[in-house]
């Protein structure tokens, strides 16, 4: 056991003998900075002079950019957070930029167009078919500021996009007298103004789409009309206890604000009917979905949705149920597209699909869906049922198909159902014809 002891301790002081040594060898060893980087695996300057402070290793030159840090780590520079000032003169400077949601609203319209003053925080909303139509909504715009309010509009700020050049150019020729301000290419953060109230517009219609309870398809037909409606009500809102609303910024204390109702969007309601009476007997309310203000009316005007012709109206003779149209219409469930049974009938020859009529669904008993339409009780016969489940079922499979923007998500879904009711038709004590599968 002595001996051993003394082995390590031994071999402990060579070892310490050695570091010494090696220590020595280094202190003293100058070496270039910029190749003392490079060994290092390129870190910074201060990582590199702070390693060779530790090592014991002079270096000399001056640190020079390294072209090879400068490719593999090149990044977007810095965005300043210091604070801009506002505009004083309300209109004098805009902020404008273009959303482009996946899904054509119901009027056909695929991009929106969002319009801040920087003054009053006040927003306008424009939703276009095309990019092209940007100029003449923002120089309509410009040239009614002028005559009703008296707003000189000096700049915009917007990104470099090809249709705000186009709207450049247009200024240019109208002689409207409009400076632009461009952002850098790939920096939205110099146009956060409108890129934040984006942001704060499309949480407020996804919670509006929500508390509506709209089907899938639905729900993708009325985000222009959410996003209107979420837009006047935001410039109607206060967002400090004393300040005044945007609505009040811009256009004075004395104009009285178009929140006047305590409706949400997507409640159901009854619209009296406009037109002559044919009938006695005949109903003078429809049902309607409220969607939101109508422009240009006066107070308690209202846009709605006519659930039988699918089509905007606006009236002012409106009850209110205090029903979403999710709770009227029985819809369980807002992520599967409700009555779909109603959308079989309207497929044509060319896979297009019309809307389904928006009404609650029609209910019957059981011994009622077993009647066919000359009356013949079918009951229990499974093989009696094989071609109607087959038409539904192919129908089904196309309207999934449909549903997709690619059209390829569903595919092998409709390949391994053709398979099964192959073999469904193989079971069928009536012997159905291939010609009914190649029909559908």
């Amino acid at each position: 056991m002595i001996q051993r002891s003394e082995n390590w301790k031994q071999a402990g002081k060579s070892t310490e003998q050695h570091e010494n040594k090696y220590s020595l060898i280094r202190k003293g060893v100058t070496r270039d900075i910029n190749q003392y980087h490079k060994a290092l695996g390129h870190p910074s300057e201060a990582i590199t002079r702070a390693t060779a402070h530790a090592e014991g290793i002079l270096l000399k030159g001056n640190f020079s950019p390294c072209e090879d840090c400068a490719l593999g780590k090149a990044r977007q520079a810095n965005v300043s957070k210091k604070a801009v000032p506002r505009s004083t003169n309300k209109g004098e400077r805009l902020f404008i930029d273009i959303s482009s949601p996946s899904t054509k609203s119901m009027g056909g319209k695929q991009h929106w167009l969002l319009i801040v003053d920087d003054c009053t925080d006040y927003c306008w909303s424009y939703f276009l078919k095309e990019k092209s139509d940007l100029k003449d909504h923002v120089i309509e715009l410009i040239k009614e500021m002028h005559l009703k309010y008296n707003c000189k509009v000096k700049c915009i700020r917007c990104d470099n996009a090809g249709e705000n050049i186009s709207l450049e150019k247009a200024c240019k020729q109208e002689g409207l007298g409009v400076f632009f301000e461009y952002t850098a290419p790939g920096t939205p953060q110099q146009n956060g103004r409108v890129e934040r109230k984006f942001a704060t517009l499309y949480n407020r219609v996804r919670a509006m789409l929500n508390g509506g309870k709209f089907s899938s398809s639905l729900r993708n037909q009325l985000w222009a009309e959410a996003a209107q409606t979420a837009t006047v009500l935001q410039n109607s809102l206060v967002s400090q206890q004393g300040a005044m609303s945007p609505y009040h910024q811009f256009f004075g204390k004395r104009r009285t604000s178009i929140l006047d109702t305590v409706q949400r969007f997507g409640e159901i309601c009854i619209v009296a009917n406009q037109g002559a009476i044919m009938n006695k007997m005949q109903n003078r309310g429809k049902h309607c979905i409220w969607l939101g203000f109508a422009d240009n009316h006066a107070s308690k005007c209202y846009r709605l949705l006519n659930l039988e012709t699918k089509r905007i109206v606006i009236s002012r003779d409106v009850i209110f149920l205090d029903k979403s149209f999710g709770d009227w219409a029985n819809v369980k469930d807002p992520a599967i597209v409700p009555l779909a049974a109603e959308m079989i009938d309207t497929i044509d020859e060319n896979n297009e699909v019309d809307a389904p009529t928006l009404v609650p669904p029609h209910h019957v008993s059981a011994d009622e869906r077993m009647v066919d339409d000359d009356g013949t009780y079918q009951g229990d016969d499974f093989h009696n049922q094989v071609p109607s489940i087959l038409k539904h079922g192919i129908l089904m499979m196309k309207i999934l198909m449909m549903m997709d923007h690619k059209k390829q998500r569903f595919k092998w879904i409709l390949e391994e159902m053709m398979q099964l009711l192959m073999k469904m038709r193989s079971m069928s004590n009536q012997g159905l014809k291939p010609q009914l599968i190649q029909k559908y």
